[in-house]
């Protein structure tokens, strides 16, 4: 019976370390593209101007 008990406390703990792990990892993948949402718009109207994306303006 012990053993039992056992295997719930690790499948908790599996569980609880997956959830954190699946929160850390959508944070990560939502960040990025958030910022390459709101760098699109800069990107293509530098573009249209000739210039390459990552020079900036002097």
């Amino acid at each position: 019976m012990e053993s039992l008990g056992c295997s719930i406390v690790a499948v908790g703990w599996g569980a609880l370390v997956g959830a954190l792990l699946l929160c850390v990892v959508t944070g990560v993948v939502v960040t990025r593209w958030r910022r390459r949402a709101i760098a699109a718009p800069g990107e293509a109207e530098q573009g249209q101007k000739g210039r390459a994306p990552h020079v900036p303006d002097r």
